[in-house]
């Protein structure tokens, strides 16, 4: 088709803010689990790609279940669970297609009292349509949340493009944080948590690290980078001390010339 777009004709601030990492600001956890919430997600669709540079279709919404039973006060409760399919599409800048995911998802609504009907159903197509938009998204890189599904982890995970370096340039051996670990659903992900004292040493740590950093060659920076993911999926290692560790680690490897400095 002449006018679909590809990967080469994204802009070169799109590629690059596609390639950066999650900041941890970005990341809920809510019962241990780690993920993006769907408002967040959208806005970052929109920031990225722009207002009418994505859209979402909803290929297939119905419901599975209907029941009634007892919640814990032991009242009369709906039970209720959708099924959703959608396709998200991002466009250029002028209005050509370049790509386009489709994934499913369910949702459910759980203990809503008898009289709340039409607001039980409406929550579970609510949640089931966010899940599956979140799921397609991920396809996009690790600003929609491709790094969660590495135990919450918000080092990038794709750091790179081929279409998106310069011709001589040679993609760096190591394919990322986490790449030999089998997939996880972000949302199923259990982070740990961490006591006051694993906690403080390891944002002592950081910050010694931090300082060791301003005359650290590559293979040193590399080392850093390994030990501070390691805690931050152990969950020793807090989100903000994490991100300034990681922007030291960024301006160290732009210092060095480094080809692969991910934010």
């Amino acid at each position: 088709m002449a006018n679909q777009a590809g990967p080469a004709d994204l802009t070169p601030r799109q590629a690059e803010l596609l390639l950066m990492g999650i900041h941890p600001s970005r990341v809920q956890k809510v019962q241990g689990m780690a993920h993006l919430e769907a408002w967040d997600v959208r806005r970052t669709l929109t920031r990225i790609f722009g207002f009418g540079g994505w859209d979402v279709r909803t290929l297939e919404l119905a419901p599975l279940t209907e029941q009634q039973g007892k919640n814990k006060r032991g009242d009369n409760a709906w039970y209720i669970v959708y099924r959703a399919q959608v396709r998200l599409e991002v466009r250029t800048t002028d209005g050509r297609p370049i790509a386009a995911f489709e994934d499913a998802a369910m949702g459910d609504a759980k203990n809503f009292p008898l009289g709340q009907y039409g607001e039980a159903h409406d929550f579970a197509m609510k949640s089931a349509l966010s899940q599956a938009l979140k799921r397609a998204a991920v396809n996009l890189g690790d600003q929609l949340g491709l790094s969660l599904y590495r135990k919450g982890d918000v080092n990038p995970v794709v750091a790179w493009s081929v279409p998106h370096m310069p011709e001589k340039e040679t993609p760096p051996e190591d394919p990322g944080p986490g790449a030999t670990e089998p997939e996880e659903d972000p949302e199923e992900v259990q982070v740990p948590a961490a006591t006051q004292q694993q906690t403080a040493a390891s944002v002592k740590w950081a910050r010694q690290a931090t300082s060791r950093l301003a005359g650290a060659d590559l293979a040193a920076v590399a080392a850093v980078e390994s030990e501070a993911a390691k805690r931050f999926r152990a969950g020793t290692l807090p989100p903000d001390a994490a991100q300034a560790l990681r922007d030291a680690i960024n301006a160290r490897r732009a210092e060095l010339g480094g080809a692969d400095a991910a934010a």
